[in-house]
């Protein structure tokens, strides 16, 4: 990824599948614009951006372009000083949103956020997917759930939403589904009405 005029541009790379999945979000979720994600466009490389890709990487046809955007992510910001409620109404929004679409963000993190005078952006493409896919992107996951991007969804938002107010995160990236349950109460009793009923709705119950 690296700078050219106003945009960020990504190629791909080493982990070609990981592009080849932002491309297919892109290209088969745009209304994901709407509720909070970047714009991205996928376009074929010209001549003038060529010039500007490392030289090892110039075989590439194909592009993701993204406006450069100010601000910080979530993870450099200092969260003491932000209302964490703000950030969280608008994750459970989006999630929301998706989900009435048929799709699913499973790798929410503070990596993602990109925090704007404006509001926030969610970054990260190749995080979305069907909610009927069996290979979701995450950080975080359940034992033996890791096909689900439901329950992948459900865990990294949980995550993220006790990240913003100041818990730490498990150290272990597997959870087992006790931890999940004991998570999600713990998101469920930092969040304040109305948004708490909509998290209640939103994250996957009844995992055993």
């Amino acid at each position: 990824m690296f700078e050219w005029k106003e945009f960020v541009v990504k190629i791909p790379d080493s982990n070609d599948l990981l592009f080849q999945r932002e491309v297919r979000a892109i290209e088969k979720a745009p209304f994901a614009t709407e509720f909070g994600f970047v714009s991205a466009s996928v376009v074929n490389v010209s001549p003038e951006l060529r010039r500007s890709i490392p030289r090892k990487l110039r075989a590439t046809t194909t592009a993701i372009l993204m406006p450069r955007l100010s601000g910080c992510t979530a993870i450099d910001a200092d969260l003491t000083q932000i209302n964490p409620d703000i950030i969280i109404s608008t994750l459970i929004d989006s999630h929301s949103k998706l989900l009435a679409r048929g799709w699913c963000n499973t790798d929410c993190k503070l990596d993602n956020i990109q925090l704007l005078s404006s509001g926030i952006k969610l970054l990260d493409w190749g995080s979305l997917c069907p909610i009927n896919a069996t290979d979701p992107t995450f950080t975080f996951y359940v034992h033996e759930y890791e096909s689900s991007p439901l329950v992948c969804m459900s865990i990294n938002l949980i995550v993220t939403i006790l990240e913003l107010c100041s818990v730490v995160p498990p150290k272990n990236t597997r959870v087992s589904v006790d931890t999940y349950k004991r998570l999600r109460q713990h998101a469920l009793e930092c969040v304040n009405e109305p948004f708490k009923t909509r998290l209640d709705n939103l994250l996957m119950k009844g995992i055993k």
